[in-house]
């Protein structure tokens, strides 16, 4: 259950306040301008005509046509003995799904999809498969996965297109082409005119381009209207400004899609905090949280005495807070859910049999006081102790990462999460309940 403050005094509040203002400081916020040498909006000023796309077209119709595909099997062997008894007595039957069951295989694990022959596994593969008569059985061919046999199930043929059909895909791709062209043309020019000692006005001037000015933004990206910054490559951004000071040369900026952006740090706002009456109700919300916390703690440790003590039985408990009595069934030490938490499972696991726990609930500010009534392990069978393989294979893998981690830290002065790997190494092969 969770208790509740009823009272909080001027003299708590004024308190807590001052041992804790700094989080109720606001961050620092910074003023910022970019030059944005952008994909999307360069291409809208290009103009490609009809005629330049059609000459293009010319050149490489080829690439303009749609390939031939083939769908088909690609069915491996252990060997070849294997292979050719499989052709033999395939020969007999014609029978392909006793030839897949054979292998314990179905047509979903050997079906290589509807592909063109430059998509195939390897040339070997492909000259095979596109060389073959659907429906027919080939082979053998060396694949990944050992000797191979091919059946053809389905046949597209390639496909001819006229310019009509292609024009605007065509002309799409000559405008991005010309676009990223332009981007770094224009880069060029930007980075000769910054070494010349011109602002970003005057740049903007001289090459057409637009000025953003983004004013008191903090380092997540939030304006004064506490709304999120919408631009490419914001984060590498943020980064930048965040990590400069006003007129300090910064690097440009390219992003993924060829986005180019060079940013100019325009003032720094620094972190104020507020005095008390501007965030009294705050402050008292959150202290009441915390007090309403540390009662709860308070009272259920001094139920957990009493029922160590033997003065009072849980049932007696639940009928004082007026709960019923959760029985947990069977956890083990992956179970977490609005209850248990990754805590709170830990605590029940390090508790023995018979004895009490209190734990913080998954949700909230509750606590859970408990009994642990039994304890088991799991029967250790073939099948439990395959999927414990399984599951402490890669583990070990981890340990390995993990002690490199240790090095890597100490010689080159880096910080690991090693909370992060800790997870990695949770036995779960005992379970109880409480």
């Amino acid at each position: 259950s969770e208790e509740e403050v009823s009272i909080i005094s001027d003299l708590e509040i004024d308190s807590y306040f001052n041992k804790n203002k700094n989080s109720y400081a606001e961050e620092q916020r910074r003023d910022f301008t970019i030059l944005a040498l952008l994909n999307i909006e360069i291409n809208e000023k290009i103009v490609i005509d009809d005629d330049e796309a059609y000459k293009l077209f010319q050149e490489n119709q080829s690439l303009y046509e749609i390939p031939q595909k083939r769908s088909y099997y690609l069915i491996p062997f252990i060997d070849s003995d294997q292979l050719e008894k499989a052709q033999e007595d395939y020969l007999y039957d014609n029978d392909l799904e006793k030839l897949l069951n054979a292998r314990g295989l179905n047509k979903s694990d050997v079906d290589q999809g509807l592909i063109s022959i430059k998509q195939g596994l390897s040339f070997e593969i492909s000259q095979m498969a596109f060389n073959a008569e659907i429906n027919e059985l080939v082979g053998p061919v060396n694949s990944p996965f050992g000797p191979s046999l091919i059946y053809v199930t389905k046949i597209t043929e390639e496909e001819k297109r006229d310019f009509s059909d292609v024009k605007n895909k065509i002309i799409k791709d000559l405008k991005e082409s010309a676009s990223q062209d332009k981007i770094y043309e224009l880069y060029n020019l930007v980075e000769d005119e910054r070494a010349s000692g011109k602002t970003f006005e005057e740049i903007a001037i001289d090459q057409n381009l637009e000025l953003k000015a983004f004013n008191s933004v903090t380092s997540n990206g939030k304006n004064l209207n506490d709304q999120y910054l919408d631009m490419p490559a914001l984060e590498e951004i943020l980064e930048k400004v965040f990590d400069s000071e006003i007129g300090t040369e910064i690097d440009s900026i390219e992003d993924n899609v060829g986005n180019i952006i060079f940013v100019r740090v325009d003032d720094i706002r620094d972190a104020n905090i507020p005095s008390l009456n501007e965030v009294r109700e705050e402050v008292i919300n959150d202290l009441r949280i915390n007090k309403n916390k540390e009662l709860t703690e308070l009272k259920a440790t001094q139920y957990l005495n009493k029922i160590s003590e033997q003065s009072i039985k849980l049932e007696e408990i639940a009928d004082e807070l007026e709960v019923a009595i959760l029985n947990s069934g069977n956890i083990i030490r992956s179970t977490t859910n609005e209850v248990f938490s990754r805590a709170s499972v830990l605590r029940v696991f390090e508790t023995k049999k018979g004895s009490t726990f209190v734990a913080p609930v998954a949700i909230g500010n509750s606590m859970v006081v408990g009994v642990v009534k039994s304890i088991s392990t799991l029967e250790e069978n073939e099948e439990r102790m395959n999927s414990l393989k399984e599951v402490n294979g890669p583990r070990f893998e981890n340990e390995l990462i993990f002690s490199l981690s240790q090095e890597l830290q100490k010689e080159l002065t880096t910080e690991v999460y090693f909370n992060r790997l800790i997870n990695f190494f949770e036995p779960q092969n005992a379970q109880g309940s409480f």
